[in-house]
């Protein structure tokens, strides 16, 4: 029974009937999570029309690793954190991007 609900939930949930609308805004948070979930959710278009693109931490490798297979340089504006999980060649591709990733 918990398994009928669960997918009827999921046949209810339309994530993306909020970005129908070409006059909202929003930002994009990657996290240290899991590279199957940008495979599931994100989205070039989403990518690209957001005002704000970020990565906490460790997200940035996980986003770079996407952007690899994707073939798309899915670029942030902002990367925060204590910086202990980004990989150094993540950090060093990120910092030369033009215009660079801000770090902060």
């Amino acid at each position: 029974m918990a398994e009928t609900q669960s997918t009827e939930i999921q046949e209810q949930c339309s994530p993306y009937e909020f970005f129908g609308s070409t006059n909202k805004e929003y930002g994009i948070i990657i996290l240290n999570y899991s590279i199957d979930s940008l495979r599931r959710l994100l989205r070039r278009e989403l990518w690209e029309r957001a005002i704000c693109r970020a990565c906490a931490d460790g997200g940035a490798n996980i986003l770079k690793r996407f952007a690899d297979e994707q073939n798309h340089p899915f670029i942030p504006n902002y990367i925060s954190g204590d910086f202990d999980s980004i990989e150094r060649t993540t950090r060093d591709f990120y910092q030369q991007t033009s215009p660079p990733t801000e770090f902060i």
